[in-house]
């Protein structure tokens, strides 16, 4: 019975060290600004961590870090609201959800989660910051009616920015340029330069070693100050997004410097050194100086539960294994009974060939060999599905910037014209698409031949269903806006013949995307205000009813008299989402045929009481 409890202690202990190799595969990911794949580093080390502790508490609010870089709001709010509940009152969770509700134009919910977070640490600049402005805007949107977000209109959104095969092939080349100069330093690493500040004084710098504790660093920051031992002190740092970060272990050091090091400014002065042969410093880490009320103690290096340790040191190298091999190593210790030490790693030259063979084959004919030799199936099948999906999105990544580019340069040629924004049109954005539209067609070609062969794989891949409806949305209002923007008649048809073909390809991919949820995702009955409305059912019904909304404005600018049926069915999808009445009613507002601009209308057609 020992044996079994140590055996199973050290299983723990194994996963409790790949979920940290996973944690910091993601975070090194997001440095990347690979938000796609560091979602899913965290996701796979989420599936390790203990229900409750601070490490899946962390690695949910990385995750919705990731989602918030994405614009996937809703997400970044579920991952913050489940982090919450294993750490209540998480100030990095309260934050970043404050972020994603402030984005939906949720200041209520993002005042209450703010002055929460200011309630536990009224020295954090930044949760005053974002609480002033959250405040000022739930006072503006009280005042005024605001445009519907989420539900109808086709401008174009704002994109987060992407980058060229140029810049990425340029940023590779320079990682490569920084590892080689490490290898090159391993035998002299210099020392850290830490400069302190301090409101109305004069900034300190002071070197230290690269293995500085917390406590020697404040000790240092309150001798550059000429501060009492007793003085209770904060430090922080800026990021590179300009929030304050709360230094409290050698672990946030080593982000602090990562964050320094990622400067532009930083970062193109040690390429002119490397240029000119001089050797490379480390950035200088800016620490300010806040008075804390309270005593901040530091946080450990390893969030590991107690019952986890173990008396031997920990492995420099943490070497990845999947769960399901792992339990197949117990498996296999287990058959072989006797033979098998009480603990260690086993010695197969040991126990000896002909018995490894007899006891492999015994395993894998067991019922429990079944089971994990499925969930392996599946691993592989996962990781061959995302891999196609990732690769898809880098082509939809592409599509965009070809977008942003035809959008700014539109920008620049009205540069020095002073113009009203209401009279601004829309389809101004599409005007310089047009040259760009086979090397757009052939991004989004190459993004749906990848999100097929995904489902191939994996038929019941939804978010690749998804992705593809909403690419085919895209294609569907630029084709109709470049018609608008389009004087030949023939052209003309040819492009409205083309977006009438990706409206029908959204629907039809949003109505395959529902039938590929689970019977329990799929038959859950949305109601407003509840946390399934910010589930994949909902989301799936909301984008499903912005395509029926677009069409309907579309055909009403065509004259053609079935539009109103769309706009019926786009209202009935927003309603099975449960989306708020008074957004459903500015959406009707808002439409092009200008048939419930009367508010009272628009509730009647909205189904308001």
């Amino acid at each position: 019975m020992a044996v079994t409890q140590n055996n199973n202690k050290q299983e723990l202990a194994g996963f409790h060290k790949k979920c940290a190799s996973l944690k910091k595969e993601g975070d090194q990911l997001f440095m990347k600004q690979d938000h796609m794949n560091a979602i899913r580093a965290y996701g796979r080390a989420l599936s390790l961590a203990l229900a409750g502790s601070p490490e899946r508490s962390a690695l949910l609010t990385s995750q919705a870090a990731c989602f918030i870089r994405e614009k996937r709001f809703r997400e970044a709010i579920e991952c913050c609201t489940a982090a919450l509940q294993d750490i209540p009152n998480g100030k990095v969770a309260l934050k970043r959800r404050a972020t994603a509700y402030e984005q939906l134009g949720q200041f209520k919910e993002a005042q209450h989660d703010l002055e929460v977070a200011w309630k536990q640490d009224d020295t954090d600049e930044s949760v005053k910051t974002m609480l002033d402005k959250v405040r000022g805007k739930a006072k503006a949107a009280a005042k005024k009616k605001t445009a519907v977000s989420g539900l109808g209109g086709s401008s174009l959104e704002k994109r987060p920015q992407q980058y060229t095969r140029e810049q990425i092939a340029a940023a590779q080349a320079q990682q490569q340029r920084q590892r080689a100069l490490q290898a090159q330093a391993q035998q002299q690493i210099p020392d850290l330069t830490i400069r302190f500040m301090r409101e109305g004084k004069d900034s300190a710098e002071v070197k230290v070693p690269v293995t500085v504790t917390y406590v020697d660093l404040v000790n240092h920051a309150k001798k550059s100050f000429s501060l009492e031992e007793n003085k209770n002190i904060i430090l922080k740092w800026l990021d590179l997004e300009d929030e304050m970060m709360t230094l409290t272990s050698r672990a946030d050091l080593r982000f602090a410097l990562q964050t320094f090091a990622n400067e532009p400014e930083y970062k193109k002065a040690q390429e002119a050194k490397v240029k000119d042969g001089a050797n490379q410093e480390l950035p200088v880490i800016e620490l300010r100086v806040h008075d804390s009320e309270g005593t901040v103690s530091e946080t450990k290096e390893n969030v590991q539960p107690e019952e986890l340790a173990t008396e031997d040191e920990p492995a420099e190298d943490v070497i990845e294994i999947d769960e399901w091999l792992l339990s197949f190593a117990a498996l296999f210790r287990k058959t072989l009974g006797e033979a098998a030490p009480p603990k260690g790693p086993l010695d197969l030259r040991e126990i000896g060939l002909e018995k490894c063979c007899e006891t492999l084959e015994k395993a894998v004919g067991s019922p429990e060999a079944k089971t994990l030799l499925g969930a392996a199936a599946d691993k592989f099948q996962e990781a061959a599905t995302a891999a196609m999906f990732n690769w898809g999105n880098v082509h939809v990544c592409a599509a965009r910037k070809i977008i942003d580019v035809a959008a700014l340069k539109k920008k620049t040629e009205r540069d020095g014209e002073t113009k009203n924004e209401e009279n601004e049109n829309v389809e101004d954005e599409y005007a310089n698409i047009k040259q760009d539209l086979p090397e757009l067609d052939a991004e989004f070609n190459k993004a749906i031949a990848l999100f097929q062969k995904a489902l191939n794989i994996k038929g019941d891949f939804f978010e690749a269903s998804i992705a593809w409806g909403q690419q085919a949305f895209e294609r569907a209002k630029i084709h109709s806006n470049l018609a608008k923007l389009e004087s030949d008649k023939k052209e003309k048809q040819k492009l409205e013949k083309e977006a009438d073909k990706m409206f029908d390809l959204a629907l039809q991919k949003f109505d395959e995307s529902m039938k590929m949820l689970s019977p329990e995702q799929r038959d859950v009955v949305l109601v407003e205000g509840s946390e399934e409305t910010s589930g994949v059912k909902a989301q799936i019904l909301v984008l499903w009813g912005n395509v029926l909304y677009e069409r309907s404005s579309v055909k009403f600018l065509r004259n053609d008299k079935s539009w109103k049926k769309d706009t019926q069915s786009s209202v009935a999808k927003f309603n099975e989402a449960a989306c708020a009445k008074g957004d459903i009613v500015r959406a009707l507002q808002n439409h092009a045929s200008k048939e419930w601009e009367d508010e009272e209308k628009a509730k009647k057609e909205a189904g308001v009481a």
